[in-house]
């Protein structure tokens, strides 16, 4: 009797554990599946047609404007100033001294691997913050305004989309989708490698 009950006892322990060890798993499959790029791909695909157009990536750029300049708008005059766009973290750090050597350190890890996915950027993406905010003050008011935000946002898209449009077909296939998302992690890890080894985190902030 007492090991009919001790098997019992550790069978249901055993199987506590397995459920618990599947809804873990389930719980990280899930969150995975939401970050699968045929997903956000699907997603993206307004009609559902197996590819993506410009006009698809396009089309909410007022919406997310006025977002972001909600969220920055500190002194709520619907614009945003120097001292406003350099509140946000992001913005508040300037690598434009460094531009030059992250370039060649990010050319370097490239040439080291003849397989490698990473894409050399250009040294204007370390353009200081000051430099960045005049850019988007495409009229020179001083300010940034939600028409500004949306415009640089629709450049934006129409950037991502000439990089993701490999065959230069005007639409983007879910594997040239993929090869992008891939070629970006790259690039992203090889840039932040080059930042760690080359500034001190304490000059920029």
């Amino acid at each position: 009797m007492n090991n009919s009950i001790r098997n019992i006892t550790i069978s249901a322990a055993v199987l506590t554990t397995l459920t618990l060890s599947a809804q873990v798993e389930a719980r990280k499959s899930d969150r995975n599946h939401k970050k699968a790029p045929e997903i956000v791909f699907s997603k993206l695909d307004l009609d559902q047609s197996g590819t993506l157009i410009l006009d698809e990536l396009q089309g909410n750029e007022q919406t997310k404007a006025e977002k972001k300049l909600a969220r920055a708008d500190l002194d709520g005059n619907a614009s945003i100033d120097l001292t406003e766009y350099l509140a946000k973290q992001r913005h508040s750090h300037d690598l434009s001294t460094y531009a030059t050597e992250i370039v060649q350190c990010v050319q370097a890890l490239k040439d080291a691997d003849e397989a490698s996915l990473i894409v050399v950027p250009s040294s204007d993406k370390f353009a200081s913050p000051e430099e960045k905010f005049a850019q988007l003050d495409s009229d020179d008011s001083g300010a940034i305004s939600v028409d500004e935000i949306a415009q640089a946002l629709a450049t934006r898209q129409e950037i991502r989309f000439a990089e993701m449009d490999s065959d230069n077909s005007n639409d983007v296939t879910l594997e040239e989708f993929i090869q992008n998302g891939e070629r970006k992690q790259a690039t992203r890890a090889a840039v932040k490698e080059c930042i760690d080894s080359l500034v001190d985190v304490t000059e920029v902030i």
